[in-house]
């Protein structure tokens, strides 16, 4: 049976996960951070801020890498 800590830790990693929009492979990660967040090393907040950092960086690399080709140059006249 799970102590009270460990199920606090799982629910707010739970939490961590659903607000990072539920990606696959971060368990370990979200654990390590609600573990962090409860013993107030890092603020509850932190995370978040981290994330809209990186969505907003993925976001410039996103459009970077889907701008539009540089022009074409016009095919050669047929001779």
């Amino acid at each position: 049976m799970a102590s009270g800590k460990e199920d606090e830790i799982r629910q707010r990693a739970h939490q961590i996960w659903e607000r990072e929009g539920r990606p696959d492979g971060m368990d370990k990660d979200h654990w390590t951070r609600a573990e962090r967040e409860l013993s107030g090393e890092i603020p509850a907040d932190a995370p978040k801020q981290a994330g809209a950092r990186k969505a907003a960086a993925g976001t410039v690399a996103k459009k970077a890498n889907g701008a539009k080709p540089a022009a074409r140059r016009p095919a050669a006249a047929p001779k």
